[in-house]
């Protein structure tokens, strides 16, 4: 589960992905897992998020202040999470269904300055 105050992955009370930011609110937690087990844990989580048809899996995934639209686009059409969700759901009242095809990963790598 994502942390809606620093960005940090925290699963069973571990951080398994780094936010890197200085004073960071999940500090105290252990970091858990190496970055092979963490990337890979995360792809199957948003494989499962958007094949499954609970918007709620795919809800903990986004940063409450996601921007999301076209590659490219200097003004994404959704500029949070309630929008990109409300968008998703359109998509699977029409019928829109997403399969996964094809992952793949590579390490997180977290850098403090």
């Amino acid at each position: 589960m994502g942390c809606a105050d620093c960005g940090c992955v925290v699963e069973a009370g571990r951080r398994v992905a780094l936010c890197g930011r200085d004073g960071c609110c999940c500090a105290h937690l252990p970091v858990g897992g190496g970055p092979e087990s963490t990337t890979d844990a995360l792809a199957e989580r948003v494989r499962a998020a958007l094949e499954s048809a609970d918007p709620s899996q795919f809800a903990e995934l986004l940063h409450p202040n996601v921007t999301w639209g076209a590659p490219d686009d200097p003004a994404p059409s959704c500029q949070n999470r309630d929008q990109v969700l409300r968008w998703y759901e359109r998509g699977r009242a029409e019928g829109t269904r997403a399969q996964v095809v094809s992952m793949e990963t590579h390490a997180l790598v977290s850098i403090t300055g």
